[in-house]
């Protein structure tokens, strides 16, 4: 009988440390996207500061709503889009490549192409340039050879 109790014992056990083992693991993975999250979402109440970085109480009770949000099985996309309808752009770390956020997104790589052009441009009319000069003929003529000669001389 006491055998028998004792294995009970130790199923009950096993049970409870597969349970707690399993619930501390979800806890872990549910901090680890909380964590992403804050690190990707800037704070309504801090500007410049991202969610992770903003001291307010406000961002503290957004950060637990978050987590509360993916603990009841949400996931970042639909936070994310959460946020974005109650807050708007701020909450963004980069503009939505939609709408006249496309531009912040096409204008940074239209500058560096139209830079290279300028450059390009600039190279090619500089070779013309320095072809030109070189092909001058670099001879002078006998009076200004002379004139300079003789004050050359007196040097």
């Amino acid at each position: 009988m006491r055998i028998q109790v004792i294995a009970r014992l130790l199923v009950v056990l096993l049970v409870a440390s597969a349970a707690f083992s399993t619930a501390w693991a979800q806890d872990q993975a549910v901090d680890t996207k909380a964590n992403e999250l804050f690190d990707e979402v800037m704070s309504p109440f801090c500007p410049g500061r991202t969610l992770a970085n903003c001291p307010s109480p406000q961002a503290a009770a957004l950060r637990d709503q978050i987590r509360e949000r993916l603990v009841a099985g949400a996931t970042g996309e639909e936070i994310v889009d959460t946020l974005y309808a109650a807050y708007g752009d701020i909450v963004l770390g980069a503009p939505r490549p939609r709408g006249f956020g496309l531009l912040a997104w096409i204008a940074p790589g239209a500058f560096v192409l139209a830079g290279g052009a300028v450059l390009v441009w600039w190279i090619t009319s500089n070779r013309n340039l320095a072809a030109l000069e070189t092909s001058a003929d670099p001879e002078l003529d006998p009076e200004m050879r002379a004139r300079l000669e003789s004050e050359l001389s007196e040097l």
